[in-house]
């Protein structure tokens, strides 16, 4: 996926706007486990190697999801007969 505008060369943009723009959006209920968090994590790392200015906004979703945790989700892998009462 291109950030480019159309008729517009990176050079032309990054003397225009000289900082790196990041949204992070993390949806995951599972904090400890989640491989995207991880995967997401690995990548603003070496995004902010790459580009000297860079910022980056966090927003995690699952914060608003109190009925969604990881206690939750573990229920949901565990079989009806193995649950106790966290799962």
């Amino acid at each position: 996926m291109s950030t480019r505008l159309p008729n517009e060369s990176h050079t032309a943009l990054s003397h225009r706007k000289n900082t790196l723009q990041v949204l992070s959006v993390e949806s995951s209920a599972a904090n400890a486990g989640s491989v995207t968090r991880r995967l997401s994590a690995t990548l603003l790392e070496k995004l902010q190697v790459l580009h000297k200015h860079i910022t980056i906004e966090h927003r995690d979703v699952a914060k608003g999801l109190p009925f969604v945790n990881e206690d939750w989700i573990g229920a949901n892998f565990t079989a009806s007969e193995q649950r106790t009462s966290n799962r």
